[in-house]
């Protein structure tokens, strides 16, 4: 009825699908018997794909439905080790 609150549980309001790639790569150079440098490459949303995080579900507000939040941009890391 009007003016009563509903029935309806958690987590019934289906979004879009959401989906991020990540990517590492490592190449390790050997100088010798023992010594070794490895450089490796990491990214997180490689292809900085926009990924919402939260949608707006407040009845009544004027952006119900809308998206509040999404996910970081791309990151990419590098580091070099080396080993003796």
């Amino acid at each position: 009825a009007a003016g009563t609150w509903g029935n309806a549980g958690i987590g019934i309001i289906p979004g879009p699908q959401t989906w991020s790639l990540n990517g590492n790569a490592a190449r390790t150079i050997r100088f010798g018997e023992r010594h070794t440098a490895q450089l490796e490459l990491m990214t997180t949303n490689a292809l900085n794909h926009p990924t919402v995080t939260s949608w707006n579900t407040s009845v009544g507000s004027q952006t119900f439905g809308q998206a509040q939040g999404v996910s970081g941009m791309r990151t990419v890391q590098t580091s070099l080790r080396f080993r003796f």
